[in-house]
């Protein structure tokens, strides 16, 4: 007969059974994070690894960068790593070279060391060609937007690693008008001062980086007012029809319906290559996708109205 302290030993000796076996089925990850210039650890960075079959698991790095998970289960597990003011970093994804992490169950630590990127940030100053600040200016660079201050100052703060080119287009502004002459405004003006997309100055960003002192100065140019409608195969106004109207350096792939040249006559007047047929535009259906580099007008009842086309060849397209 079994007294209670033979039970009691019974009832360790499982415990102490089944706590051997779920560690022998398990492993640890662990790992450090650092910052990819300065190689530092960085802290409370939030990592994770997760799996549909296994489970998830989250921790954070302490002070020096270190993180450690045990108790994890064999299987193979995505991960990604997060922190504030660094670019995340998330496996599977096509620009990160972090894999995802295979653990099996009682064997040595899987041990990872990543490398975070910093954003960099980008500064400067939307002028005039006198060197004057220009207040409430889009700047664009690369996908990020931001709208010049009364001073003309713009800042990009989560910038990635890159090339890129820097745009300033203003609306609010205009500059001063020559009596009798030709209508003038600010035009869409890329790093430094260039009117032409394919002019424009690169910019290397590099993780970490903080660019300062990049001033554009937009540029004016005499500008017109172009009117038309689109019409489908059956030669009703197609009101679900946007109009792209484009320079020659930012052609790009999709069906032309109409080009028209922009240009002054002896008398100084606006002419158009081909006035007759210019406003009308029949359209085909295509199975090409047309892709655009900026936004486009959507028709109204077919109709389309561009207040301000600088002079020059312009690609009007029309896609539905």
């Amino acid at each position: 007969m079994k007294t209670g302290a033979d039970s009691m030993k019974i009832l360790l000796l499982s415990a102490l059974f089944i706590s051997t076996l779920a560690a022998q089925n398990t492993s640890t990850i662990e790992g450090y994070v650092v910052d990819s210039v300065t190689g530092a650890g960085l802290a409370n960075v939030n990592v994770y690894f997760g799996s549909d079959k296994d489970g998830t698991y989250d921790t954070q790095t302490d002070s020096s960068g270190r993180f450690q998970i045990s108790g994890v289960k064999d299987g193979q597990y995505g991960c990604h790593f997060e922190k504030l003011g660094y670019i995340p970093q998330y496996s599977g994804t096509m620009d990160s070279a972090l894999k995802s992490v295979r653990v099996a169950s009682g064997g040595n630590p899987v041990q990872l060391r990543i490398a975070l990127v910093a954003y960099a940030t980008l500064s400067g100053r939307a002028l005039d060609l006198d060197g004057k600040p220009l207040a409430n200016v889009t700047v664009t660079f690369g996908r990020d937007t931001e709208t010049a201050d009364s001073e003309g100052r713009f800042e990009f703060k989560k910038v990635s690693p890159g090339s890129y080119t820097l745009e300033a287009q203003s609306t609010d502004a205009h500059p001063p008008q020559t009596p009798g002459g030709d209508r003038t405004e600010y035009v869409p003006t890329w790093y430094p001062s260039v009117i032409e997309r394919d002019q424009a100055e690169s910019i290397i960003v590099r993780g970490g980086a903080n660019l300062g002192g990049y001033e554009v100065r937009l540029k004016t140019a005499p500008v017109y007012r172009v009117r038309g409608v689109v019409l489908g195969e059956d030669g009703k106004p197609e009101s679900r029809a946007v109009v792209y109207n484009t320079s020659a350096s930012e052609q790009t792939s999709g069906f032309a319906i109409f080009g028209a040249n922009l240009s002054p006559d002896a008398n100084g007047k606006s002419l158009l290559t081909r006035p007759r047929a210019f406003g009308y535009f029949a359209g085909a259906r295509s199975d090409a996708v047309p892709v655009f580099s900026e936004s486009g007008q959507r028709t109204q009842n077919g109709a389309f109205d561009f207040a301000s086309v600088p002079r020059g060849t312009r690609l009007f397209t029309a896609a539905i």
